[in-house]
């Protein structure tokens, strides 16, 4: 079946609801729903949708049976090959964020068609790895007079991708991780079309968002770290999300599994979802 052109990708389902959870993930990162859904369904009943990356056909069922599920394709054959980008701009993207490996990035480029799926009126997109510690109610909220709202990185971050040019003097880096949006949302709708044609500038997709939103001088209401606290940072009391990123954020969601092994939702994810050494 020939492939579709991308620009059919670029729509927006009929409103469903008026608030929702969209989530995405793969297979490799399947074993942590029951983990995201126990914190998550703890202190709220918004409809959840998941955006199936390369689910299982165990794990694609246990979405249906906690919200709906929406299958997406993979974007690969509209990424640039690695071997096209430009090698000095890959030495910096190693030199400043580490080891990558390039489906990586065809995976997080995937991020703003998924959130093309959303069915709600008012959308929060978590990423997996984030634990819901209470009410998200106010993140809805800050989407009041804006059409975007989420985290900006910390003035570290910012100083290091403005002192190496990776963003201009005035511009904000923003964190992809947790962003409330609103249906329609024309930001959203420009990232996802600037991937087949700009991911090769970009190291991922949260870059590209920022350079979206600086280019088209887009509000965005400004979430404090508290609504998105990231584990290189440290966490605090107060924090509504904690976001475990990195594969030592995996490590330590594994860690607290096991711990939580004797809860009933642990079922699952003994029974199911096990653990491998090498996919913590």
């Amino acid at each position: 079946m020939p492939l579709k052109p991308y620009s059919a990708w670029i729509r927006w389902p009929a409103i469903t609801a008026g608030h929702g959870v969209l989530v995405a993930l793969s297979s490799k990162l399947e074993w942590i729903l029951p983990w995201w859904w126990h914190f998550y369904a703890s202190h709220n009943s918004y409809p959840v949708t998941f955006v199936d990356f390369g689910l299982s056909k165990k794990a694609q069922k246990w979405c249906r049976e906690k919200g709906s599920l929406v299958r997406l394709k993979s974007i690969a054959p509209f990424m640039t090959a690695e071997k096209l980008i430009d090698q000095n701009l890959m030495q910096d993207w190693r030199k400043w964020y580490g080891a990558f490996k390039p489906q990586m990035r065809k995976c997080w480029f995937q991020k703003p068609l998924a959130m093309l799926q959303s069915p709600y009126q008012k959308t929060l997109w978590l990423d997996i790895d984030c634990q819901i510690r209470g009410p998200l109610e106010p993140l809805f909220q800050a989407l009041e007079n804006f059409e975007i709202a989420c985290m900006p990185e910390d003035a570290a971050s910012q100083k290091i991708h403005r002192r190496f040019k990776l963003t201009q003097k005035d511009q904000l880096l923003y964190n992809s991780g947790v962003v409330a949006y609103i249906h329609g949302s024309k930001t959203i709708e420009a990232w996802a079309k600037a991937v087949p044609k700009n991911n090769h500038l970009f190291f991922g997709d949260q870059d590209l968002f920022s350079e979206i939103v600086y280019q088209n001088q887009t509000p965005v209401h400004n979430l404090p770290p508290t609504y998105n606290a990231l584990l290189p940072n440290g966490f605090k009391p107060q924090d509504l999300i904690r976001h475990y990123m990195g594969s030592e954020g995996k490590q330590q969601i594994g860690e607290m599994t096991r711990k939580l092994h004797d809860l009933a939702f642990c079922h699952d994810f003994h029974t199911f979802f096990q653990i491998q050494k090498s996919g913590v």
